[in-house]
């Protein structure tokens, strides 16, 4: 477009300054595999899922801009008139002005052309982005996870010949297996029963400080859990994620603090079935999801998005709100 330097750089400055607003419907929001992308990959899985809402908006993009593009066209009109004038775009025709404008669309296309490197559209994809989306820290294991406790006999051992995935559970909860085995025998002797030998960990301190009493209701609640499992099922802790704070955190996700009075329990989103979730945390635990927590590299802790349009997750299996998740965890760097 044959206008003057300086309108041209006042131009795309304009361009620079307003982008172009893309608004969501209220109902719209991210599906459960961009928010485990953006999970996973922090900033750059932010990033990734923006260019693939781009990508799939495509049409739009391109109506926003040429619509953009006419207005500021519109805005400037006057001004590009008089340029192209003094750059003689109009020597031979007696009545310029009308030219220009019978002219119009020709020189809307042009400045399209000239200006759309400039035009950006800002998707404000943050608006999609709830401040507490529900997760689930979920307990991998070697042993794979813990059967019905109808195929346990409703008996439990620590130290098992081949596995146990019981013996995963006592150790993510930093509990001292002898003190859960003499605790609940003391108390009530006729929830599960035990089977081989509960090594006494001295060093397995954490729970030390709570009373006896509600020692005593966290290492039921564990019983109860088990006693009510009715599939295969890994242990799971859950809780909320700030999820526009947490992508622009620049550090990496080590460990995690699941807050006092969140629940963990039973649970396995592959069969849709668990136990209760019903195991209060008498005070906040530390998770270590960066490393293994056991032997072998398959003993694990992840940190997975929740899926309400998922019929074998939490909300959709236990009819829930929300609210079941609890607080939202502390990033420990």
């Amino acid at each position: 477009m044959n206008i003057s330097r300086k309108l041209s750089k006042k131009i795309r400055k304009y361009c620079e300054n307003n982008h172009i607003g893309f608004y969501w419907d209220y109902r719209d929001e991210l599906n459960n595999d961009q928010v485990q992308t953006i999970i996973e990959k922090g900033k750059d899985g932010y990033y990734e899922v923006s260019d693939e809402i781009c990508e799939l908006n495509l049409d739009c993009i391109s109506e926003l801009e040429k619509n953009f593009s006419n207005e500021t066209f519109e805005y400037f009109q006057d001004e590009i008139f008089n340029s192209l004038l003094a750059k003689g775009e109009f020597k031979g025709y007696s009545d310029k002005l009308d030219y220009f404008e019978d002219n119009t669309e020709n020189y809307k296309d042009e400045f399209f052309d000239e200006f759309r490197d400039f035009f950006y559209v800002d998707f404000s994809i943050d608006s999609l982005l709830p401040n507490d989306i529900p997760v689930k820290f979920v307990v991998y294991s070697n042993y794979d996870c813990l059967n019905s406790d109808w195929l346990n006999q409703n008996t439990y051992e620590y130290e098992h010949e081949y596995c146990s995935y019981f013996r995963a559970i006592l150790d993510v909860l930093k509990i001292n297996p002898a003190r859960f085995k003499t605790v609940l025998k003391q108390q009530d002797n006729t929830m599960i029963k035990f089977a081989g030998r509960f090594p006494n960990y001295k060093s397995r301190t954490y729970w030390n400080d709570l009373s006896g009493d509600i020692e005593y209701k966290f290492y039921k609640d564990i019983a109860r859990e088990l006693i009510n499992n009715t599939s295969p099922s890994n242990l799971v802790f859950l809780a909320t994620i700030d999820l526009k704070e947490y992508i622009f955190d620049e550090k990496p996700l080590k460990k995690v603090s699941i807050p006092k009075g969140n629940e963990c329990g039973l649970f396995s989103s592959s069969v849709g079935g668990g136990s209760l979730l019903e195991i209060s945390l008498p005070k906040d635990i530390i998770l270590d999801v960066s490393k293994p927590y056991g032997l072998t590299e398959y003993d694990t802790i992840e940190m997975i998005s929740v899926s309400s349009t998922n019929d074998y997750d939490i909300p959709n299996v236990y009819a829930c709100t929300n609210d079941i998740f609890g607080n939202s965890f502390t990033k420990i760097n």
